[in-house]
């Protein structure tokens, strides 16, 4: 039990430090959004281990069991429409850097003729 009210603190410190976050600049945003990942990731891999442990799994009624499965599920497709949007986002990026690079002579690819 010990561990476990340990394991809702330090969760509940990485809640507060993340609400309490203000990025102020690009690198703040992206240090920000790996932090994010970080504990997504941590979580996850927590959820992953209850999950395959029935001894663990049978503490739970159908009732909690359903009410996680539908806020899990309702973050699972936030997460992943973010996914989809970013990436996107970052295909119109690429393909219009290519757009704008002038293409180079690539005489590597020519054969060699003395």
């Amino acid at each position: 039990m010990v561990e476990l009210e340990e394991y809702i603190k330090a969760v509940e410190k990485q809640i507060k430090a993340l609400q309490d976050l203000k990025p102020e600049d690009r690198e703040d945003l992206s240090a920000g959004l790996e932090q994010c990942i970080e504990h997504i990731n941590a979580s996850t891999l927590g959820w992953a281990k209850w999950l395959s442990r029935h001894q663990t799994m049978k503490n739970f009624t159908t009732e909690e069991l359903t009410e996680n499965f539908e806020r899990m599920r309702k973050i699972a497709l936030d997460f992943l429409q973010i996914d989809v949007d970013a990436t996107k986002t970052f295909m119109k990026k690429i393909a219009k850097d290519k757009e704008q690079k002038p293409k180079k002579d690539d005489r590597s690819k020519q054969a060699y003729v003395a």
